[in-house]
Parts: structure tokens; sequence; C-alpha cells
């Protein structure tokens, strides 16, 4: 008998050794990186994963079972970033379990995929604490580098709890980036400490007094913690639109431009340039303090370019210099782009596709396409690196109009191909991509269920890039167990259709 093993996203080799299953007793774990044990950095791993191998309770001791774990990893260092990591790795079980991996990253890819390996026999399903395991193989690694999740922080206060639990969820899903929108027309969900930055205390969510946002601290934890369960972290500082919530920082520094919403930061004061390098200075802090490259996006959607013409000073101050609204863009753009040169060179910038239509400069940057398709292309054949977003958004019910409920929009996530008329030569520059979910219409109560089990079926997509999208049952049945194993460790994920209750769901009681 072969038992039933569902792994999501599939795996690039999934070999049986054995028609036979064998039992599973709680894992010791070792590690060994260069004949040095390397224990110590699998914590948080193990503390998390082990909630995902375990869901029916801490296994009984057989005689003839499985019980030690052996992870041999060739560097302990953590790689930079995604664009420079190496995810790949192999499982092997036999009389023990035997992982490889090049780095922590691979190790906890691997470890997301084990997960779904150990499962029960038909006999151990009315049995708490037993578990079963299949003799085989698995050699497996990504096809794009990038894979992320956008959350908003800027719409509704989320409570850095539910920000680990989505980092959480990423690792499970094998996706690699959480990326915070920490800034918008609404909050600054961010208060720095450098001055005159610190300021940006005035623009929190406050109620009671109590001001919620996050500090550096709280950043600093939170990339640490995310960089244990190997996940990397992308934080957004957006501008120069969506600046309203700046008004309550310094007036001077947004346009004066009512009838635009306040749309823009006022780009002709020098004052706007010493709190962006103020902030970003902060945000550099908490990657370098965690021996990682900087990874911030600098925004640049929905730049309304009615906001700088209606500031008679600013327009004033173009028609001098005979200047347009999309080069006074560009000019901001070039300033900004200077500061981060002097604060950190090695940080990777990223900007949504407007910035790029802007024609700003967009050497050593990734661009972010959001509307449309064809930026993918248009940045690739220019060989700038690209991401993509566009088709799966996780607020809209876009393309899902013609969907019976928001959950089924995953279909139309699953048939996004992110390659589609790129050119061969051109293919690399796209890195991956991933789903946002804007926060206007989600807080702590309903985000998980919004974005799971959904970007489930991304994360296939971005890990396996399968050339057939055919909705199959196969398919479906695999989603369906891959919500157990988000329920497994306390992700309060939605459904998408009727089914069995997960292993060690409480029972009628």
């Amino acid at each position: 008998y072969m038992l039933h093993v569902s792994i999501t996203p599939k795996p690039r080799q999934y070999i049986v050794n054995d028609q036979k299953y064998i039992h599973l007793n709680k894992l010791v774990w070792k590690c060994t990186s260069k004949q040095i044990s390397c224990l110590g950095h699998l914590d948080q791993m193990q503390i998390l994963y082990e909630k995902a191998f375990y869901p029916k309770g801490l296994p009984l001791e057989y005689q003839d079972a499985i019980s030690q774990l052996q992870i041999d990893v060739d560097s302990t260092e953590t790689p930079k970033s995604p664009i420079q990591c190496d995810e790949q790795y192999t499982i092997e079980i036999a009389d023990q379990i035997y992982i490889t991996a090049k780095n922590l990253f691979g190790v906890s890819r691997a470890l997301a995929t084990l997960s779904q390996m150990i499962t029960e026999s038909p006999e151990q399903q009315y049995a708490p604490n037993q578990y079963s395991i299949q003799k085989s193989s698995v050699a497996d690694k990504p096809v794009f580098k990038y894979r992320q999740l956008m959350v908003d922080a800027a719409r509704h206060y989320l409570p850095l709890k539910t920000l680990r639990r989505q980092i959480e969820a990423l690792a499970i899903s094998k996706m690699n980036v959480f990326h915070l929108h920490l800034i918008d027309t609404q909050s600054s969900a961010f208060k720095p400490f450098t001055q005159p930055a610190d300021q940006f205390v005035k623009s929190g969510f406050k109620y009671g007094g109590i001001s919620y946002q996050f500090d550096r601290q709280n950043l600093l934890q939170l990339i640490a913690y995310a960089k244990s369960i190997g996940v990397f972290v992308l934080l957004e500082f957006d501008m120069p639109g969506h600046a309203k919530s700046w008004r309550l920082v310094n007036p001077a520094i947004v346009a004066n431009c009512p009838n635009a919403g306040y749309s823009s930061v006022n780009p002709i004061v020098e004052e706007t340039f010493t709190y962006i390098k103020a902030f970003l200075t902060d945000l550099i802090y908490v990657f370098t303090e965690n021996q990682l490259t900087p990874m911030i996006h600098l925004g640049g959607d929905e730049v309304d370019h009615t906001c700088w013409n209606e500031d008679t000073e600013i327009f004033n101050w173009m028609r001098k210099e005979g200047i347009t609204t999309s080069m006074m863009w560009q000019r901001f753009h070039k300033k900004v782009g200077e500061i981060i040169e002097t604060l950190n060179p090695d940080t990777v910038k990223f900007y949504w596709q407007e910035s790029f239509e802007n024609d700003n400069n967009m050497e050593n940057s990734v661009i972010h396409s959001w509307n449309e398709e064809t930026i993918v292309s248009k940045a690739a054949q220019r060989n700038i690196n690209v991401i993509r977003s566009f088709g799966w958004y996780l607020d809209l019910n876009q393309p899902a109009e013609g969907r019976y409920a928001f959950q089924m929009s995953w279909m139309d996530f699953y048939a996004v191909d992110i390659l589609a008329n790129i050119q061969p030569q051109y293919q690399k520059f796209v890195l991956g991509g991933g789903p946002c979910m804007w926060g206007e219409k989600v807080h702590n109560g309903n985000i998980d269920e919004q974005i799971w089990p959904r970007s489930f079926a991304i994360a296939e997509i971005l890990w396996s890039n399968p050339p057939d999208r055919t909705i199959t049952n196969e398919l479906k049945n695999r989603l369906s167990d891959s919500i157990c194993q988000l329920l497994n460790i306390g992700i309060q994920t939605g459904a998408f259709r009727p089914y069995e209750p997960c292993p060690g769901a409480p029972g009628a009681r």
C-alpha cells in the first residue's frame, strides 16, 4: 500500500523508492555544515515546522520507525537577497530522513515539503499521535527566484503577530519575500527614530492616546524572525504620490493641492529630502543590522500630475525652469536615488511600473508591474529586472467577475503566465512576482482568509511554473490539502469548496 502524499507547490522530482511506508517517531534533529553542528540556526524553523509535522499531537514511539532528521548544509551564511539565493534542496527518506541544501533558506524549503510528506496510513486515521512516511526521494528548486506577498499596513493597523503569521505562511508555501507597504494616504505604519523623520509619529493611527505604529526595533525583529525561517523582507516607502498623511508631519513637505487631495510631496523644498533621508536611514539600518542587503520599494504608483500644477508655487517654479510635471518627477526620482547611494549603494531599489513609464532612470532597479501585462516584456527587453503582480490582486474581484465567489478567483490566478510573450533571451530579467493584499477592506480579523489559500495557487506558479494550467481534480485536492498545512501552523485560512476535516482537527466535544 502506498500513502496518499500531497505536495504543493509541486516539486520538480518526487520518486517513490519503496511501495512500503514506514512509521515515524518524534524526530531528533541533527544539522551539520562543514563538519560543524548548525542546529542552533534552526531553532525557529523547528518550532514552526513541528506544528506542521505533528498536527495530531507528538508521535507515539514505535520499535521500527524513523526517528532521526539529518540536515546537511553547505553554508550557514545567510544569502544577502533573494536574487543571490540558491534554494535547491534534496530529501531522501530511508532508514532516517536526509536533507541537503546549499543554505538555510533551502533547508526551510525542504522542511516545507517534508511537512507534507509526513502523513497517516489508513489504520492511523483513527489514531491520534500516529504518523507514517513513504520511502521516497525529492530533488527540487524554484523556477523563479523572487516570490513575494505584499501586505498593506497603512490602511488598517496590523499587529506584529499578524505580520508574523503571514511570514510563516510564506515559509510553508515556499514563498520567499514578505513585502510590507508601510505608508500611504491614510497613515504611516512606521515611526522612524532618526530626526526629523521621528515626526512621522504624528501620521500614525491613534486611539486613546496610543499611536499604532511599528518602531525601528519592531522592524528589526520582524526581519530577523523572517530570516530565521527562510524569508526575506522588502520594505515599501511610497512616494512621491499618496502623500496626504505626510501633512500631519509637516505641511511644508506636501504640495498644496486640495483639489488633487494633497496627493504628492513638495519636490522643490530641501526640507522634503531631509525627511526622506532620515526615514530611509532607518529602513536601511534594519537590514544592515541583520546582515542583509537592503531591499527598499520606493513606490511611484498613481502619481497625480495635476497636484503639482495646482500648487502655484510649484507651478511657477516649473515654468521658470521650463520643465513639465513628468520632468519634475524625474528630478525627484534622481534625488532620492542619490540619497540611497550615499546611505547604502548596495540597496536593491524597487519601483511600481509608472516610475518606469515616466522614463525615470531604472539602473540597478526592479520594476513592479501591477496594472497591465506588457510592462513585463517592455522592461525585460531593456534588460531591466521586473516582477509581476498584475492579475494577482487579492483585494479585487478581478479577474473574477465571472466567478460565483471571490474564493474561486484562485483559478484565474493559476492561469497567469508571467513569461507570456517574452523571448527566451529576455526571460532571465523576469525575477518572479506575487500577490498583493491591499488593506482598504482587510484588518486583523479577516486578512488570513483573504490571502490564503488563494495565494497557494500563486506559490505553485512561481515555484514550479507548470506548463499545463488545466484545473484538474488532482490540483484541487492538493490545494485543499494545503489548507490543512496553513491551519496546522495557526493561519485562519479560508476554504474554497466542501472538504473533509484536517488530521488533528478537534472533534464534536
